[in-house]
């Protein structure tokens, strides 16, 4: 397990120091000490501070990104974290979710002794507590995961095009125009696997759209669709359904699994009214965390006009 890694699936303009994304730099008096709210609970600064102050006493590799000044990707994974580990606080209460605390206790040793002294893409590992907070979370995500996965399905329009201008304009147009999703869509040409019109589907046979599984309805999204870069998918998400028939996991990726809860709770936080502190970044659906601006988020993420996203 690393920090600072985005990617969809299952930079806001850096304060100059650490001390700065630690206190935020003027943020508005609804948020004041809050790195994030969400419906009545607050993710305090005062707790983030705590955890970036460990990273940075017992992770080297993060003192090094501080010196190098590229430390604030790792501060606003680790305000993600905190908003899920919120989350997971709330949703395992309300649930009736008991973890065992043994289990999270071996997997973050053999976690702790599988990492390596850093990352070649830059990230890095991180520190035991905020590891096994981590683990912890996923546990309770899994639990959410395994009751909902098997009974989820989303009714979509969607088509991958190879150009990201095409991409982000489709995005907004179907965003605009709901009423002709289903027109813009066939407009741009026909693929029996990936454009769809109208489509209902559910994880066993449509896991390569798993994104698309972990945002609310009446979400219209654009993102790159393969790490080549040359394809874009343009998706509308019609219908979320939580109580379909329920379908046959064998052929999941596990690993699906406490994603998706991590995506069902996302969807929660929405419908209880996630705000994060500006001096953060924004929240990014797509990725799960937060991004930097809304610019730099992993792909472009809408809401269509007549849809009610709290579902």
């Amino acid at each position: 397990m690393t920090l600072a890694i985005r990617r969809p699936g299952i930079m806001l303009v850096a304060c100059a120091a650490v001390g700065a994304l630690l206190a935020g730099c003027g943020a508005g008096p609804s948020q004041l000490g809050a790195a994030a709210i969400i419906g009545d609970h607050v993710v305090g600064i005062d707790q983030v501070q705590q955890q970036i102050s460990a990273e940075l006493a017992n992770v080297p590799q993060a003192r090094q990104l501080q010196q190098q000044g590229k430390f604030d990707q790792v501060a606003r994974t680790i305000v993600s974290y905190a908003i899920f580990h919120e989350l997971a606080t709330q949703l395992a209460t309300e649930q009736g979710i008991h973890v065992d605390q043994q289990l999270v206790d071996r997997i973050t040793e053999q976690s702790l002794a599988a990492q390596s002294s850093g990352a070649q893409d830059g990230s890095v590992a991180p520190e035991r507590g905020l590891l096994r907070q981590s683990v912890w979370d996923n546990q309770v995500f899994s639990a959410i995961g395994g009751k909902l996965a098997p009974r989820l399905s989303i009714t979509v329009d969607t088509a991958v095009v190879s150009d990201k201008s095409v991409a982000v304009a489709k995005a907004k147009e179907i965003a605009d125009n709901p009423q002709r999703a289903d027109e813009i869509i066939k407009s741009l040409g026909a693929n029996s696997k990936t454009n769809l019109v109208n489509k209902t589907l559910q994880l066993d046979t449509a896991s390569q759209l798993a994104s698309l599984f972990v945002v609310p309805q009446g979400s219209v999204v654009a993102y790159q669709f393969d790490n080549s870069g040359a394809s874009w998918l343009v998706g509308y998400v019609k219908k979320r359904d939580t109580s379909a028939s329920p379908v046959d996991m064998d052929s999941v990726d596990p690993q699906l699994i406490p994603a998706i809860g991590k995506g069902a709770a996302a969807v929660t936080a929405v419908q209880r009214g996630l705000k994060v502190n500006p001096r953060y970044g924004v929240w990014d659906p797509l990725a799960l965390s937060l991004a930097p601006s809304t610019g730099e988020a992993v792909g472009v993420t809408l809401t269509a006009k007549t849809q009610n996203p709290n579902q």
